[in-house]
């Protein structure tokens, strides 16, 4: 370089010292350029190629397509290979290819092996097989097959396409490998699930491979499910990188042992966002909201990483699982202010966060709002407006997506369908379940248990029987609880015992199956029977499951699970077990069953500790098989007696807000008693509530909260002291 140096002519040392100079710009580009045109610089063929890289970075590479095509040099190697090389790092692969096919046509331009490690490469990230294939033979044709660095491209190429057998007999034929070459066919093996082939290639390595090439297996053991196989590698691992740590914690996330990977995870000596991601993610993916919102907050005060799109679409189903909408909230703030919401990904999760959470207004604002819209964010919006149980406006959004010749898939069906049975449209369900022939769609599984649900609850039994008995699916353990259920609600013992040991065969630790048939004797004062059913499951071992009670206070959510730690128990909220049920105070929904407030006294109890003039939201307070029921549980008091406990529980709050949320159509009320004026306050919105007036609980209206204030006599909260009119005062 220093004697080509001699031989230059000052310009174009002065022109090559612009080029390297740090604090160019796009501008100081041109400027340049002009400089290079008008002192004829072109013609120095390595001041050109540099001046075309800086066009690559600081003008893109379209600018520098145009420099590269008026160039003086058409058959320079080196500079044709920067060009080919520039449009693979641009990940235009094929512009790449065709620049080659043009030089080989239109130029003298003789590839060398930098040409066809190059061209390797794009044509295996783009998995264009036909033209690897055609590259191969120009290989073989030029009299590169022996060359190391592109026998080795070639051997990489064919990995990634999955040929296997020609990426084996390229290396079998290799006169010399490297290291690099071992690396590539044993990821290839790895990559494509034989793990048997990629440990037998890696035991007879002359000498062992790096971290690269350990991180491929480890991956390829993860995928298989082999965490065993996995460990025993990263054990073995000298040098150990964030990538061989997260792939590790990413496996044991995926087989469930979320306590291995918590305990890789603070034991990584360096963590990247992507490990956090990855962690957050499996907390989610294994069922624990707590601990992904726990670690969340974790990730946030540590102030290492801003979280990215990857962390917030893992996140928000942790927060709709928990149904923590403040914090939803916030994390919709948050994707706006780093201008996330531009990601399709995004948005759709927050869709469904605010459909699941019961903000389906919110959810509707926020996919009329996406600049666009993939077939994952109408199924959202469907599934939303269906669980919210909008039966009809999810069925227009389907109309309005299919409008906009979107062809459904067989997750739209099922929020279809789903539409349906929540909405009771019998007919409407039939029809579109007829429909999918016509999407050319095979019904699943799925599907059929939408189908046998909608007919259940309608009450046509003998329908649903002989669907299950027609479709051409073994039925499962939900279809036919299911079923049951539905035999339950209608009162038929023939059918339910028709079906009952067949579920309880299949899934003999779901105490819904039993508490159903028994109450179902219960009702018929077939008390021998019942007596039986509750000796099965003694025999079983099983047991009802406690309801859960769950609060919302400052962003954290409080439940009463017994591992929570004492600085989120000491709100109040204790076990439903340790109050009785049968010391509980019972209540007659609509339908004349009985319904009992201990899930609800144990939330109350919970919101007792709270300073006073806090606003908390109850989640749910729900029993697993008594859901819909116990979340209702606010608007069916018949008594002066169950108003009187409910007013003593609300007594020293100033004004508290209970969310309901029902988990069947995610329905969302705030509630709340006022002590002064007597009347029972239903939140519907921010500006509007309805206000019972009278003894007739279906006696309702429809006010702004100004008006209803004024016509009901209700005091400003911020202005009256709320006092219980309790006889006895409750005990914080």
């Amino acid at each position: 370089m220093t004697q080509q140096l001699l031989l230059w002519r000052s310009i174009d040392r002065k022109c090559l010292s612009l080029l390297l100079h740090r604090t160019n710009t796009r501008d100081s580009l041109y400027q340049i350029h002009a400089f290079i045109l008008r002192n004829a610089v072109e013609t120095n063929v390595n001041i050109f190629t540099k001046f075309v890289a800086a066009c690559v970075s600081l003008a893109g590479i379209h600018h520098a397509r145009c420099v590269f095509d008026h160039r003086p040099h058409r058959d320079d190697t080196f500079l044709c290979n920067f060009m080919i090389k520039a449009h693979v790092g641009g990940r235009q692969f094929a512009e790449s290819f065709a620049l080659y096919k043009h030089l080989r046509r239109y130029t003298g331009f003789v590839p060398d092996n930098f040409t066809f490690t190059a061209l390797a490469k794009s044509c295996g990230s783009s998995l264009t097989i036909l033209e690897g294939f055609e590259l191969h033979g120009h290989v073989l044709k030029i009299g590169f097959c022996l060359d190391l660095y592109v026998s080795t491209a070639l051997v990489h190429m064919y990995a990634k396409f999955g040929e296997m057998f020609w990426a084996t007999k390229l290396f079998d034929e290799m006169s010399e490998r490297s290291l690099i070459s071992w690396t590539a066919l044993i990821s290839g093996y790895a990559r494509s699930g034989d793990m048997v082939r990629a440990r037998k290639l890696f035991d007879e390595m002359p000498e062992r491979g790096d971290s690269a090439l350990y991180n491929a297996l480890i991956d390829g053991y993860v995928k298989s499910g082999d965490m065993g196989a996995a460990r025993k590698l990263f054990d073995e691992m000298a040098d150990r990188n964030v990538i061989s740590w997260t792939s590790m914690i990413y496996g044991y996330c995926t087989n469930g042992d979320v306590l291995s990977a918590k305990s890789l995870f603070d034991s990584m000596p360096e963590k990247n966002l992507f490990s956090w991601n990855v962690m957050i993610g499996g907390y989610c993916q294994n069922k624990q909201p707590h601990e992904a919102l726990k670690l969340f907050r974790e990730l946030q005060s540590s102030g290492l990483f801003e979280p990215d799109e990857v962390t917030i679409v893992s996140i928000l189903p942790a927060i709709a699982d928990l149904g923590a909408l403040d914090l939803g909230g916030w994390v919709h703030q948050f994707v706006r202010r780093k201008k996330l919401d531009r990601a399709v990904n995004v948005c759709t999760a927050l869709v469904d966060m605010y459909a699941k959470c019961g903000e389906i207004t919110k959810a509707r604002r926020v996919f009329d709002g996406m600049p666009e819209k993939e077939m994952a964010s109408w199924n959202a919006l469907i599934n939303g407006f269906a669980v919210n149980g909008r039966a009809k406006e999810a069925l227009e959004v389907f109309l309005e997506m299919m409008q906009k010749g979107i062809k459904p898939n067989d997750v739209t069906m099922i929020g279809v369908l789903s539409a349906c049975n929540h909405g009771g449209l019998v007919e409407e369900g039939k029809r579109w379940f007829k429909a999918m022939e016509e999407f050319e769609l095979t019904p699943r599984i799925e599907h059929y248990g939408c189908m046998v649900d909608l007919l259940g609850r309608a009450g046509c039994l003998d329908e649903a029987e002989k669907l299950i008995k027609s479709m051409p699916y073994e039925a499962n353990g939900i279809i036919l609880s299911s079923f049951l259920c539905a035999c339950g609600y209608w009162k038929d013992v023939t059918r339910a015992e028709r079906v009952v040991n067949k579920v309880i065969d299949m899934d003999p630790w779901n105490d819904g199956n039993y508490v159903m048939l028994r109450n179902l004797y219960a009702v018929e004062e077939r008390w021998r029977d019942a007596e039986n059913i509750k000796g099965l499951m003694r025999r079983n071992r099983v047991k009802k499951e406690a309801g859960c009670s769950v609060i919302e206070v400052d962003f954290t959510v409080c439940s009463d699970d017994g591992d929570q730690p004492p600085s989120k128990r000491r709100h109040g909220v204790v076990d439903d077990r340790k109050i009785s049920q049968k010391k509980s105070l019972p209540i007659i929904d609509n339908k004349s069953q009985p319904v009992h407030l201990f899930s609800f006294l144990v939330v109350m109890s919970g919101m007792l500790a709270l300073p006073e003039g806090c606003i908390a939201a109850v989640i749910s307070f729900t029993a697993p098989r008594d859901a819909c029921r116990l979340a209702c549980v606010s608007t069916t008091f018949r008594s002066a007696a169950d108003s009187d406990i409910f007013f003593f529980f609300f007594g020293i709050v100033e004004e508290a807000a209970l969310l309901c949320h029902n988990p069947i159509h995610k329905g969302k009320m705030s509630f709340w008693f006022d002590l002064t004026s007597g009347k029972n306050c239903y939140m519907i919105s921010a500006g509007e509530l309805y206000v019972e007036d009278g003894d007739d609980i279906y006696e309702w209206d429809w006010f702004s909260i100004p008006d209803a204030k004024r016509r009901f006599g209700i005091p400003d909260s911020s202005k009256t002291e709320c006092k219980s009119t309790y006889p006895h005062k409750p005990v914080a």
